[in-house]
């Protein structure tokens, strides 16, 4: 943007602020500057003043990322370096208090040192210091205070510049106290007054006074008062554009002054005469600048945004047409230039029919706006975006028909638009839509043949664009969903088998994106087994589903779902099997699976459930004693390792604590079966205190209490445990 004006303007060597933006530009944008860095030397100090300054107040600045360890350390090595040499010049000053090259110096330091400082005490400190350093520049030496050598392209500043200095960084200075910004802005105004009683045609004071006095008026909650001050900060850009009438940015900021006291004005009358005033001054800058559309742009969306904030019908209605005009101007303008802009009017336009309550006024407006979406859709045809606005637009007048065949036509209109466009991204919009319009159909054959269509043209998509795996996903998803909602067995089979062709095309075309390329095909694989009526049929089907699950594993090993699918359909498949040793087998599996799952998710408590349930269905698949002891020993064993590797799972020191308990049914001798029993409920105070919110725990641990009592034979003995263990019963959990 900077070097678009610079390319427009004709230097004047008395203009301050164009060299502030022009100092701006070159530290900013070297390259793009038409003279050499090396001259910057010869632009008056106070510009460089206000261009640190004012980079170190924005206030409502973009985020900065944040920074890597070797940029830290970068800024921070800077930031000491300042300090040291702010430290040696003071020491400097101090011995040769004449010196203004040493002052100007000493300035210049503590200004970058401020630029350095996050901390906002302490930035404001530093642009004090710096300013009094600039002070003491202009009392030493008064006549060369503005550069520090005789100048190559700009003229100097007189004397009076050192407090234009002062109140340039008074205005800009940080702090938070509405009292001292408003003594502070006071102070500038009067030092403006100061600069242009001195030198009438110093159209920088004029304009730094304006600006003063608008934020002055910012400031200012009397609406009167304020007024007072916006129509002076007017007067006083409207002393620049007089003084400067070729500067094109004079006549700019003199409208955008004019419409913020439009926006502040109480009627619409006083509005449109405020409003034909800064149109006079845009058209200013337009005859300097024939081509900048900018002006227009940004009015276009100034009003937009104040629109927001205005519930008056009638004033909404004043300030649509005033919107439409300008984002109009801008396309009449340069109608290539900036799509964009055809966006904007489309929905000033569209905006606008909301307003209105006739309808065949309303629908010649949103036909109106739908033809600059199209504009805006021809010039930019890889904005998706773009469409979506069209195709709202076009899918609103089809929703708000009432002739069925006319709804049809519109709609096949968004189709045909996006069968162009042919990007997934674009058809999937406008296919949900129209299985949502089923979802609303109380026919059921239309509702049919709704969704029909949406599976057809899923199937467009796809061979439009063969490589694209979402397209085939959601094809796969829409077609399961019609099977679910048809009621002929054979029919819902049939599609049920299409959606896994889908997915075994989909596994095709994107091997590396197994989260869809799998977990989709399991699910509907699952989904399919879990509702056919055919015993064999679910049984081959769950077989596929274990076969994928190994693929998956072997694909991304430690994804923990495709265990869990794996470990729960073998657990399926051995509570259905008629034959021992296949349900033996299949149980042993769903147990390794189950505690691959606990190994990648230790902390999770469900992991570990599934892993019990399945082993006790193990462990009940034999009657040999010694096999299931050896069985319990290995749970045992697991549980230990579990919990030495996760000590604060409460899950796993209940479970530890059962498979104890479990092992006393097969355990001989008074004392080793009491010893089992105090080790359960040792394991099952350790969860209670890792967790004593959870209700098993108490149960469990009163239970194996009152079976301990059973087991002894002593009655004071028995008589205190059963005791306990209705304690612990009736504990009230925090």
């Amino acid at each position: 943007m900077f070097h678009d004006i610079f390319l427009t303007k004709t230097l004047d060597p008395g203009d301050n602020s164009f060299l502030f933006m022009l100092t701006l530009l070159a530290l900013t944008h070297p390259t793009m500057l038409p003279i050499h860095a090396s001259q910057l030397a010869t632009v008056p100090l106070f510009i460089l003043t206000y261009v640190c300054l004012l980079d170190s107040t924005q206030t409502q600045a973009e985020p900065v990322p944040p920074q890597s360890p070797s940029l830290s350390d970068h800024a921070s090595t800077k930031k000491n370096q300042l300090t040291e040499k702010a430290e040696k010049l003071q020491k400097t000053v101090e011995q040769e208090p004449q010196n203004a090259a040493v002052w100007r110096e000493l300035g210049g330091v503590l200004l970058l040192l401020a630029s350095e400082t996050t901390d906002s005490d302490e930035k404001k400190r530093l642009h004090s210091q710096a300013i009094k350093k600039f002070k003491k520049v202009a009392e030493i030496d008064p006549v060369n205070f503005g550069s520090s050598r005789p100048t190559v392209v700009f003229t100097g500043l007189t004397p009076q510049d050192k407090w234009w200095m002062e109140a340039v960084a008074l205005l800009i200075a940080e702090t938070t106290d509405q009292g001292e910004e408003k003594l502070l802005i006071n102070q500038a105004i009067e030092i403006f007054k100061e600069a242009v009683e001195s030198d009438p045609r110093n159209f920088s004071a004029w304009r730094h006074w304006g600006y003063a006095l608008q934020k002055l008026a910012d400031e200012t909650p009397d609406p009167k008062e304020r007024k007072r001050l916006r129509i002076q900060a007017i007067e006083k850009l409207k002393k620049v554009t007089e003084l400067a009438p070729r500067i094109s940015w004079a006549w700019w900021e003199l409208a955008e002054a004019i419409m913020i006291l439009f926006h502040e004005a109480p009627d619409l009358e006083e509005k449109e005469r405020l409003y034909n005033q800064a149109i006079d001054a845009y058209k200013k800058m337009e005859e300097l600048e024939p081509e900048n559309t900018f002006p227009w742009r940004n009015l276009g969306s100034s009003l937009s945004h104040y629109l927001k904030s205005v519930t008056d019908p009638v004033e909404r209605k004043y300030l649509y047409h005033k919107i439409i005009a300008m984002f109009q101007r801008v396309v009449d303008m340069d109608p290539d230039g900036n799509y964009y802009s055809w966006i904007n009017l489309g929905s000033a336009i569209w905006n606008l029919s909301e307003e209105i309550t006739d309808l065949k006024e309303k629908r010649v407006l949103r036909e109106q706006a739908i033809e600059k979406f199209k504009e805006a859709a021809i010039r930019t045809p890889k904005d998706i975006n773009v469409w979506e606005k069209w195709g709202n637009a076009v899918w609103t007048l089809a929703d708000e028909s009432t002739d069925p065949k006319e709804q049809e036509l519109l709609r096949n209109q968004v189709l045909e638009q996006f069968r162009e466009f042919a990007d997934y991204y674009a058809w999937k919009p406008w296919i949900g839509k129209l299985w949502r319009i089923a979802d609303k159909t109380t026919d059921p054959v239309e509702k049919k043949r709704l969704r029909y269509k949406s599976v057809a043209l899923f199937k467009e998509a796809a061979e439009t664009d063969s490589k694209n795996s979402q397209t085939w996903n959601t094809w796969g998803e829409v077609t399961w969903t019609l099977a679910s909602e048809t009621p002929d067995p054979e029919e819902k089979k049939r599609l049920r088998y299409q959606v896994i062709d889908k997915f075994h095309e989909l596994a095709g075309i994107d091997p590396d994106y197994y989260h869809y390329k799998w977990s989709s095909w399991i699910h509907k694989l699952r989904g399919f087994a879990g509702t056919t009526t055919d015993p064999e049929e679910a049984k081959r089907i769950q077989h596929q589903v274990i076969e994928k699950c190994r693929e998956f594993t072997e694909t991304d090993p430690k994804y923990s779902w495709a265990w869990e699918t794996w470990a729960e359909t073998e657990w399926k498949l051995a509570k259905e099997a008629s034959d021992l040793e296949e349900k033996k087998l299949l149980f042993r599996q769903a147990v390794e699976k189950f505690k691959k799952i606990a190994e990648l998710r230790p902390t999770d408590g469900n992991a570990w459930r599934f892993w019990r349930y399945a082993y006790v269905d193990f462990i009940n698949t034999t009657s040999d004693r010694q096999e299931k002891v050896a069985l319990l020993n290995r749970e045992i064993a697991a549980y230990q390792e579990a919990a030495e590797q996760d000590p604060k799972n409460t899950i796993v020191r209940i479970f530890w604590g059962q498979a104890l308990r479990s092992m006393v049914n097969y355990t001989t001798g008074s004392e080793k079966r009491k010893s089992l029993l105090n080790q359960a409920i040792e394991k099952f105070r350790e969860a209670a205190e890792i967790d004593s919110h959870a209700y098993k725990v108490w149960k469990e641990w009163s239970f194996t209490v009152s079976w301990l009592a059973d087991e002894t034979a002593n009655p004071e003995e028995k008589k205190r445990l059963k005791d306990e263990a209705n304690k612990i019963k009736n504990q009230k959990i925090p």
